[in-house]
């Protein structure tokens, strides 16, 4: 499995509306907003009944985990002009790493389902598109 398989089996979930896991910290129950984390976390353990993306480790299943969204931190910052790690936000947080790059952006409240699942894709075509050339 690569970073690419995730980030695409990330976005067939939320195309599927397969993630309704019963993690609540997947889903804000009120505005219907999903955690791109808890999304890629989901799509390398479907079955793991912590599935918390904030403890994504370098070892094991967390591994991929971790590269996946490291590799759609990349595409946010690189082509969505996301804030980079080690800057500052909009509204003055300081962004440490991936999993504050990937959280700051999809957590905009104006972010929409359809710009979460474009970036998915195109973060994972990138991907490919680097693999093909090394």
């Amino acid at each position: 499995m690569t970073p690419a398989d995730v980030l695409r089996a990330t976005a067939a979930a939320y195309r599927n509306d397969d993630i309704e896991w019963g993690r609540d910290y997947f889903i804000n129950l009120e505005t219907g907003c999903r955690c791109a984390l808890g999304g890629i976390t989901y799509a390398v353990e479907p079955d793991d009944p912590d599935g918390n993306p904030f403890l994504i480790n370098s070892e094991g299943d967390g591994r991929i985990t971790a590269e996946a969204a490291a590799e759609f931190a990349d595409y946010l910052v690189d082509v969505l002009d996301a804030p980079d790690a080690g800057s500052r936000d909009r509204y003055g947080y300081w962004l440490r790493d991936h999993i504050e790059v990937v959280g700051k952006w999809n957590d905009d409240p104006a972010r929409t389902l359809d710009e979460v699942l474009a970036a998915l894709d195109a973060a994972a075509d990138r991907y490919d598109a680097r693999q093909a050339t090394t």
